[in-house]
C-alpha cells in the first residue's frame, strides 16, 4: 500500500516489485476519497476502488485520519475482504482518547491532540484545527515535541513558520523547546503580540481564558511527556 499524494510516491513504487494498491485524494490512485465534507465529529466521504463506490462516515477528523482510512481500506482490499466489512470497520472507528478528540469546554470547541507530537502529527493537527475553524478565532497551544535529537530546534521553528502560514490568531507554547515554534512564527510574519509562552500547566490554561472567547477553535498539543491534558483540567 502506497499514498499517492506523498511526494516520494513514485521513488518507492520504483523500487518495489511486487503488487502495489495506491490510495489517495489528490492524485489518481487504485483506492480514492472524493465528496469530503467535514463537522466537528465526523468526516463523511466516498471511497472509490475500481468501479464500486461506497460511502463512509468515520468519527475522526483531520485529512490525516482520510489517508489512514484510505491505507486501512488498500489492506482490506489486498487481503480480499468484502467491501461491505470495510465500511463497517471504518464506521465503527472510535478514535484512541486525546487523539484528535474534539471536545466542547466553555463554548470553546477543543481539539485535543495530546498522546504525543512529532513535526508531521503537529502539522496535521494544524491543518485540522484551521479546517474546524472555518473562519473563526483559532488558538493554537503547543508544547515540546521530545526524542527529535539535533533536529529539535529547526523542527519546532518550522512548525512555527506552519502556524504562521496557515493563518493560526494565536499561539500559545508551553515548554523549553517549544519555544522555537514562537521564534518560527515569528520569522514567518506573526506579529509579536499574537505568541505567547507559557512556563507552566495553569498559565497556559490562564492565557486560553483571557484570549479566547465562546465560539472559537483551540488546539492543544505536544508529546506524552509534556502531560498537555492537565491544561484542560486546569481549564
Amino acid at each position: 500500500m502506497l499514498n499517492a499524494d506523498d511526494p516520494y510516491f513514485g521513488m518507492l513504487k520504483n523500487k518495489f516489485s511486487g503488487r502495489i494498491i495506491s490510495f489517495g485524494i489528490t492524485n489518481k490512485a487504485d483506492v480514492v476519497a472524493t465528496e469530503i465534507r467535514e463537522d466537528l465529529h465526523h468526516t463523511d466521504f466516498t471511497i472509490t476502488s475500481s468501479s464500486e463506490s461506497w460511502k463512509v462516515q468515520l468519527r475522526a477528523v483531520g485529512t490525516h485520519n482520510i489517508y489512514n482510512a484510505l491505507a486501512a481500506t488498500a489492506a482490506a482490499i489486498a487481503a480480499s475482504a468484502p467491501l461491505d466489512a470495510v465500511k463497517t470497520g471504518l464506521e465503527d472507528f472510535v478514535p484512541v482518547a486525546m487523539r484528535s478528540e474534539v471536545r466542547e469546554i466553555d463554548g470553546r470547541t477543543v481539539l485535543a491532540d495530546c498522546y504525543n507530537a512529532n513535526p508531521s502529527s503537529m502539522d496535521a493537527a494544524i491543518k485540522t484545527m484551521v479546517s474546524l475553524a472555518a473562519g473563526r478565532r483559532s488558538i493554537a497551544v503547543l508544547g515540546d515535541m521530545l526524542e527529535l535529537g539535533p533536529s529539535a530546534a529547526e523542527a519546532h521553528r518550522e512548525v512555527g513558520r506552519t502556524v504562521a502560514r496557515s493563518g493560526v490568531d494565536i499561539v500559545i507554547t508551553y515548554g523549553s523547546l517549544a519555544k522555537d515554534i514562537g521564534a518560527g512564527a515569528l520569522e514567518a510574519g506573526m506579529s509579536k503580540d499574537r505568541i505567547f509562552n507559557a512556563a507552566t500547566i495553569a498559565t497556559a490554561a490562564r492565557l486560553i481564558k483571557r484570549l479566547s472567547q465562546p465560539g472559537e477553535v483551540v488546539l492543544i498539543k505536544g508529546s506524552r511527556g509534556m502531560k498537555m491534558e492537565k491544561i484542560l483540567e486546569e481549564f
